[in-house]
């Protein structure tokens, strides 16, 4: 997410941009009150939260998101900035 903040003039933080990628992926969750008002609020993705299927999941979509709405690239320039920042291929956590 730094390397996505640090080429787009929006985001300041990748935290930012993460809680975007929530909201706009539909990962929330409707709160009712006892007096009948609902309040959404953001799911967590952390590790404890989902599962890695889950998680596959989630970070396909905003890698795409991301790369057509966000920062208007391709997916295969973004993953192959991923693999140089990790100094790994993706095959091991990309499917």
């Amino acid at each position: 997410m730094q390397i996505v903040v640090d080429n787009h003039p929006f985001y300041l933080r990748p935290e930012q941009l993460v809680e975007w990628l929530k909201l706009r992926l539909g990962y929330v969750e409707e709160v009712m009150f006892h007096n009948g008002e609902m309040m959404t609020k953001l799911s967590s993705i952390s590790f404890s939260s989902m599962g890695q299927a889950e998680f596959q999941e989630f970070f396909n979509k905003a890698l795409y998101v991301i790369a057509t709405e966000v920062s208007q690239t391709s997916e295969e320039s973004l993953i192959a900035e991923l693999e140089r920042v990790l100094g790994e291929r993706s095959d091991s956590w990309l499917k």
